[in-house]
């Protein structure tokens, strides 16, 4: 069997990345703090958020929750 990962428009995609002021010390010691590439926010990448956005194939983006949620409702409002 095979999986693979893609949004759900097939071209490009968020990965939703915890906030270090919702999450101040992750309990996972494989969580690196970065900051948004939208925004500069500080957030955490998980080693498996590191391999989902890897295995997309550039297909992910790894954004802040904050970022996330907002370019969702975007293309919420779009849509509807």
């Amino acid at each position: 069997m095979t999986i693979t990962i893609k949004p759900y428009n097939n071209e490009s995609g968020y990965l939703c990345l915890p906030l270090v002021k919702n999450i101040p010390s992750p309990r996972h010691h494989n969580w690196k703090m970065i900051h948004c590439p939208s925004c500069g926010t500080e957030c955490w990448m998980s080693l498996s958020a590191k391999i989902t956005i890897k295995r997309s194939g550039g297909g992910l983006q790894g954004v802040c929750t904050e970022c996330a949620l907002r370019t969702g409702m975007k293309v919420s409002a779009k849509e509807g």
